[in-house]
């Protein structure tokens, strides 16, 4: 788990469980936070992507990889946050941001293989 810009998220490939409360991210989570790694064979593609207990509700433009793939990055990170953590070159922030693009390549293959 990591904070960023007064979210704390959770690792990529991984989700939060505050009190089987579940998401990506939460403000303030409680001490009963746990984070539970994703189960990757269990993806499903609806009107929002849903994988193991994780719902990442994104609306790509088609569902071509890359779109899917943009879609899920841009759900974490605006454009403007990406260029900052770039630019600002935090490298804790750069590897965070590089797992999550790298989560989002793996999730956006499994997804076009479902299709």
């Amino acid at each position: 788990m990591y904070k960023y810009k007064n979210k704390h998220y959770a690792t990529p490939g991984y989700y939060l469980n505050d009190n089987n409360v579940v998401a990506d991210w939460f403000y303030e989570p409680s001490e009963n936070c746990v984070e539970r790694k994703l189960d990757l064979s269990k993806v499903t593609v609806n009107d929002c992507i849903q994988v193991d207990r994780l719902i990442l509700c994104v609306t790509p433009k088609d569902k071509s990889y890359e779109n899917i793939k943009k879609a899920i990055i841009k759900a974490r990170y605006s454009n403007d946050d990406q260029i900052a953590i770039i630019l600002n070159n935090e490298e804790d922030e750069v590897n965070n941001m590089q797992a999550y693009r790298e989560f989002a390549k793996t999730i956006s293959k499994i997804i076009i293989e479902k299709l």
